[in-house]
C-alpha cells in the first residue's frame, strides 16, 4: 500500500503540480482501509454498501457549471470511502451537483464522475459525494463491472 506522501508523489509525475491545500479533518487521518463494506445506518437510501478508501487522487474539472470559473488546474483530493457506483472524497472548494470531474489515482485508474452532493465540513474542506460516469484501467480495452467495484488486493 502506497503511503499518501508517496501517492502524492506518483501523482505530480503523472500529471504535474497538484493544487494541495484541503484542510483535512483529524477523522480522515484515523482512516484505514476496510477489507468488509462499512456497516449502513437506519435510514441509509444507498444501493450498495461502501467501503473506506483513504486515499489521494488527482481531480480536474472536465464540465464545470457554465456560471462558475474553474480553474484548468488538478487539485489534490482525498478519498473517504467507495461503492459500486459512486466515490466520496474531501476538496479544498465546494462543487455543485451535475458538475462533471476526473479522478486520477496514483495506480493511474481514471474515473469521470458527477457531483451529486456536496457539504462544508470546515474551512477549506468539502465532502463531495459523486457517482461513476465511466473509467478506464491502464493495459485494459475495456471497462468491466469489476474495475468499479473495491479490490482489497489492489494497493492504493
Amino acid at each position: 500500500m502506497f503511503s499518501i506522501d508517496a501517492q502524492l508523489e506518483r501523482l505530480t509525475q503523472i500529471v504535474g503540480p497538484l493544487q494541495s491545500e484541503v484542510s483535512l479533518p483529524e477523522s480522515w487521518r484515523q482512516l484505514r482501509r476496510d477489507d468488509q463494506p462499512r456497516p449502513s445506518i437506519p435510514g441509509d437510501w444507498r444501493q450498495y454498501p461502501r467501503w473506506t478508501l483513504p486515499a489521494v487522487a488527482a481531480m480536474r474539472y472536465v464540465k464545470p457549471l457554465l456560471a462558475l470559473k474553474r480553474s484548468d488546474s488538478w487539485f489534490a483530493v482525498y478519498s473517504v470511502d467507495v461503492s459500486r457506483n459512486g466515490v466520496c472524497f474531501l476538496h479544498l472548494e465546494q462543487a455543485y451537483p451535475t458538475e462533471q470531474l476526473q479522478l486520477l489515482f496514483a495506480d493511474e485508474r481514471k474515473l469521470f464522475v458527477e457531483v451529486m452532493r456536496c457539504r462544508r465540513l470546515q474551512e477549506k474542506c468539502y465532502e463531495v459525494g459523486a457517482r461513476f460516469v465511466s473509467a478506464s484501467v491502464p493495459g485494459t480495452a475495456g471497462v468491466s463491472s469489476e474495475v468499479l467495484a473495491p479490490q482489497p488486493s489492489v494497493a492504493c
